[in-house]
């Protein structure tokens, strides 16, 4: 078994939560793929933040599991949203690769995600963890 697939089976992407052996613990790049996510619209009008994934964790004073940060990032992370045809709308958390790719997205265009890889965040079934090679706009015209 590979570090990834290992990094797939434990830690934030996997049913088991015990640390894995793998330097990164929730390193989106090694997610699933995600199928479902057809368009998404963008509703950060923050800059987008440098990304750095858990590494592990460790148990702080009051006996809780504390995450813990890598210094190093991964990419640049913004939000958008996914509607639902139900109505209902899902906040996705995107990481990706550089500056250039995070500058394109502007708020309220809608945007189709360049292999999308991803899941729920960490106990939470309203955030989406996704992160993905690139972005293209999707005109309504």
């Amino acid at each position: 078994m590979t570090n990834n697939e290992k990094l797939l089976q434990t830690g934030l992407f996997g049913n088991n939560t015990n640390q894995s052996d793998s330097s990164i613990v929730n390193d989106r790049r090694t997610a699933p793929i995600l199928t479902n996510l057809s368009t998404c619209i963008a509703i950060s009008v923050t800059e987008p933040k440098p990304y750095f994934p858990i590494v592990g964790f460790e148990k702080n004073s009051n006996g809780k599991n504390a995450p813990i940060f890598s210094e190093k990032s991964i990419g640049y992370e913004v939000f958008l949203s996914m509607p639902k045809d139900n109505g209902a709308v899902k906040l996705i958390s995107l990481v990706v690769p550089n500056l250039d790719i995070a500058n394109k997205i502007q708020f309220r265009h809608l945007y189709q995600l360049v292999n999308p890889r991803g899941r729920y965040k960490y106990k939470s079934y309203d955030v989406i963890e996704v992160w993905a090679e690139d972005v293209k706009e999707v005109s309504l015209k």
